[in-house]
């Protein structure tokens, strides 16, 4: 596991910062973060990316969670799973629930993050980096989009279940032409 710059673990957990840019939501474009800060009013939305960039090995996974202090002040951060060979910088949800405007500066504590070792390896390498845009302001393209679905078990099972019905009722389609024709 790799995290640049480096952090010193908290008891269990890692804290993550504030990094240089932030995504609007609502306008669909990233900004880089003032001197001054990022302000979020209340009930705003925004996703802040992180400082610090993380590698993980395939047997190793993290769960993001939010700073215990900023609930104080009416922060919500949203919780997410890092996976396996994830290479990047983290890109976080944060929501504003307070009745005052908050404002965050570039290296202020964001988030905590705890490591879990698998028992095993990842047995395909996930190999991508987090589902926002790599680089902020940018989408990614849809075959690299459609090729992460088609990697997920539960999407192949469908997939397999509806050509197997598809076959299923073309052969009654052509035993039941074969037959009415006769």
């Amino acid at each position: 596991m790799l995290i640049r710059p480096p952090v010193v673990p908290e008891g269990s957990s890692v804290e993550l910062s504030v990094g240089a840019f932030w995504f609007d939501c609502e306008k669909e474009k990233d900004y880089r973060i003032s001197d001054s800060g990022l302000e979020i009013r209340p009930n705003g939305f925004v996703v802040i990316e992180t400082k610090e960039t993380i590698a993980l090995p395939c047997n190793i996974f993290g769960l993001l969670t939010g700073k215990g202090a900023l609930i104080f002040r009416g922060i919500l951060i949203s919780p997410s799973k890092i996976d396996p060979t994830f290479h990047d910088k983290l890109r976080i949800g944060v929501f504003n629930a307070g009745r005052v405007s908050v404002t965050f500066k570039t290296g202020e504590a964001l988030c905590s993050c705890c490591f879990f070792m698998m028992e095993a390896e990842s047995r395909v390498p996930i190999s991508r980096t987090s589902f926002g845009p790599r680089v902020l302001g940018t989408r990614t393209p849809v075959s690299i989009r459609l090729a992460r679905l088609v990697r997920d078990p539960i999407v192949i099972l469908i997939c397999t279940a509806l050509t197997a019905l598809g076959t299923i009722l073309s052969a009654i389609f052509a035993y039941a032409t074969i037959h009415l024709q006769h």
